[in-house]
């Protein structure tokens, strides 16, 4: 990724001289923000900053910066190149592009795996139940990434539920980011395009009830529907801020990031 790229001297300057275990914590966390948030988010070129970089990690090797100014001077730069107008048109153009929105976002992993171990440790639960291992994995036989609400929503159940939206609404909504869910093992080709129930415990032991920490929570809720693909958009999103500690913007940005703006008021959902 970016950061190991650009950051790598840097953090191997402040190994070789030694410096304090608190510092080269402090400086992988910072590498890590600076990579998330310029890159994942601002879509910024990957040599953002390297030529400053590499006069850094001499500085440092030379015992002529602390790193204390290495991270002022990171935190600078995410203040600097952070935009998230630009990850609004990323995303849009992957709603025009790939047509599959959040889904074919780059980071969308690596944010939803984040946001899993901040549910774990929320809730102080021990063992973990999503590796990243499995969870980056591309190969056929690891399919880990599912819409809840399918692409293909053939049941009953999702066309009472979705049927009134046209073609566009129901495709923003499938590759929103609140129907998106990380999947502790293979299960996406087990679930398909069931009803939300089904998808829950499909009764032989495979569901959401059982999976990953996201999974559960998902699994608590008892219907799911626009708007709860909607509030769930928002929650992540909010995490996000919290998260890297970044403002995205309003309401309204937020909805038009998550493509939702459309979406009317909660009474349009009520009765389903």
């Amino acid at each position: 990724t970016g950061w190991v790229i650009l950051l790598r001297p840097v953090i191997l300057s402040a190994f070789l001289s030694k410096k304090d275990d608190g510092d080269i914590v402090s400086l992988l966390q910072a590498a890590e923000r600076f990579n998330f948030i310029l890159f994942n988010i601002s879509q910024r070129r990957s040599n953002t900053g390297d030529s400053s970089l590499y006069s850094m990690a001499r500085e440092v090797l030379m015992e002529d910066k602390p790193v204390s100014a290495v991270l002022s001077t990171i935190d600078e730069w995410v203040s600097e190149y952070y935009d998230p107008e630009k990850f609004f048109s990323y995303i849009q153009d992957k709603y025009k592009i790939d047509r599959d929105g959040f889904y074919h976002w780059e980071g969308v992993r690596y944010f939803l795996f984040e946001h899993e171990h901040w549910l774990k440790d929320k809730g102080k639960q021990a063992s973990e139940k999503l590796s990243w291992t499995v969870l980056k994995s591309t190969q056929k036989d690891h399919v880990t990434l599912e819409h809840i609400f399918p692409q293909t929503p053939d049941a009953d159940y999702w066309t009472e539920r979705f049927g009134h939206l046209d073609e566009v609404q129901q495709r923003y909504l499938t590759h929103s980011l609140g129907n998106l869910l990380p999947l502790s093992r293979a299960k996406n080709s087990a679930l398909q395009n069931d009803e939300f129930t089904k998808k829950v415990n499909n009764g032989s032991g495979v569901g959401y009830y059982n999976g990953s920490v996201s999974e559960n929570e998902v699994a608590q809720s008892p219907e799911w529907r626009p708007l709860e693909i909607v509030n769930r958009g928002f929650l992540l999103l909010e995490f996000m801020e919290q998260r890297w500690d970044i403002i995205l913007g309003d309401d309204l940005f937020k909805s038009k990031l998550l493509h939702v703006d459309w979406f009317d008021s909660p009474s349009s959902e009520s009765g389903v």
